[in-house]
């Protein structure tokens, strides 16, 4: 597709991140690559944080549309030429974005929330519908800190439905409440011509709101399944149709070639579920795999290689003395899977010595490359598309943004950059950094132009 030659950025300030002067595709094997974020600089300092091989910058957008300040941003959804970028904080919601020029993203609106943190928003397949995931572990501050936001509390906690028929204005259509704090992720996906949200949801929230039912004792998050239909005036809203106690933290739902509609999900320290949902009322674990040495697993996502069932999971670790490892997973058969291979950063191993500063997070797979958010340490793309690379995966690109960032430490993390999510889309590689916004990334490798149904699972 677009083949780039690339100049690394590297920026070599107080000996950052030493990266080779120059490469082209030929080059991009990166073996021998030594990359260091050493402990004794400034994290905050953009300037001191620019590196890219195999991905060049293509555009940049704050996704400031009013000027009010800065924002934080989580996960990123596209469907057609909209792309939906959610805000954390200060108040939740989430961005909608025309991309039907990818080197030139225009921010079209700002959905708000409320009060409360939103990580997570998806699209319906078609792009009728925003889903909005609502955490409201956050919303008693937020209120505190400006008290015009106590209307909103009432839906800080659960779905919003949002109509995105113009996504320059999205319109509020129904809520669908959870309990405790709510939503942290979700996934939607059509089975059997229904759409269904499946939301990750649990932890304590106080005060309660009236007429949720009280926690599970024990239970740290499951999952709720619910349907999308029409109210009898016509109002979409969201019906409850199953759930899967799971203490998951991150699920991916996708069509499986030989299981069908099948759910992966990151459960923690549980490990890594596959879960049979072709009935959302009667989901069915099929298998567990618990080769994480008590690592707490984040996020899973499936490839096929060479005609093999594969799951890349990652874990999220506040504090650690040494990198953490990418997980490989021979998922052929649910019932007995085994680890195939791991992957770290390469160069010295970098302690997680404040937060999640070099920890792994989201991660996206599309034609057997990984694309790898990596919090400080950026974006990463590996290759899984032999048996070979899956016992080795190999890095083929990575990309660090020095950009400034008036926000300063996010989300308590004292780092810029900091890599929330990478999706490959439309040819290009979208990525949110939690203050920086949006960035529009060309590779020096194929990114096919079709894009993938939600971003999500298997093409």
């Amino acid at each position: 597709m677009r083949l780039v030659l690339l100049v690394a950025l590297a920026t070599l300030v107080a000996g950052c991140v030493q990266v080779p002067g120059a490469v082209t595709e030929a080059d991009l094997p990166v073996d021998d690559l030594l990359f260091f974020l050493a402990a004794d600089h400034d994290h905050l300092d953009p300037l001191q944080h620019a590196a890219a091989l195999g991905l060049a910058q293509l555009a940049h957008d704050p996704l400031d549309l009013d000027g009010t300040g800065p924002r934080t941003f989580g996960e990123i959804d596209i469907v057609g030429d909209i792309a939906v970028v959610a805000v954390l904080q200060p108040t939740g919601g989430f961005v909608s974005v025309d991309i039907s020029d990818p080197a030139a993203p225009k921010p079209l609106a700002f959905y708000q929330a409320g009060a409360t943190y939103a990580g997570d928003v998806k699209l319906s397949p078609d792009g009728r519908y925003a889903f909005v995931g609502a955490n409201g572990l956050y919303a008693q501050d937020r209120i505190l800190e400006n008290p015009l936001l106590a209307p909103t509390a009432s839906r800080s906690a659960g779905v919003h439905v949002v109509d995105m028929s113009d996504p320059a204005m999205p319109r509020f259509r129904s809520f669908y409440p959870l309990p405790n704090t709510g939503v942290h992720m979700l996934d939607v996906h059509v089975i059997g011509g229904d759409t269904y949200v499946f939301s990750v949801y649990g932890g304590l929230r106080s005060p309660l709101p009236v007429g949720l039912p009280l926690p599970v004792p024990g239970l740290g998050s499951a999952v709720d399944i619910a349907r999308l239909e029409s109210a009898p005036d016509g109002t979409p809203r969201l019906l409850p149709a199953g759930q899967y106690a799971s203490r998951a933290h991150d699920i991916t739902v996708y069509d499986d070639e030989t299981l069908g509609a099948t759910m992966l999900c990151a459960c923690g320290t549980r490990g890594m579920a596959i879960v049979d949902v072709k009935d959302p009322a009667n989901p069915v674990e099929l298998g567990l795999w618990e080769g994480h040495d008590g690592l707490y697993v984040h996020t899973a996502m499936p490839a096929l290689v060479e005609g093999k069932r594969v799951v890349v999971a990652v874990p999220e670790t506040f504090s650690a003395e040494f990198q953490q490892p990418l997980w490989v997973i021979d998922a052929s058969e649910p019932g007995a899977m085994a680890t195939l291979g791991t992957w770290r950063l390469p160069g010295p191993d970098l302690p997680y010595d404040a937060g999640y500063r070099f920890s792994t997070h989201n991660i996206n797979i599309l034609d057997n490359k990984v694309y790898l958010a990596h919090f400080h340490a950026g974006v990463w793309v590996l290759d899984i598309s032999t048996t070979e690379k899956l016992a080795e995966p190999k890095a083929i690109a990575y990309f660090l943004a020095g950009h400034e960032v008036e926000l300063g430490p996010s989300l308590g993390i004292p780092a810029v950059p900091l890599v929330w999510e990478a999706i490959p889309a439309k040819g290009f590689v979208f990525v949110s950094d939690i203050g920086a916004g949006l960035f529009v990334l060309d590779a020096a490798f194929d990114v096919p132009d079709g894009l993938p149904y939600g971003t999500r699972g298997l093409v």
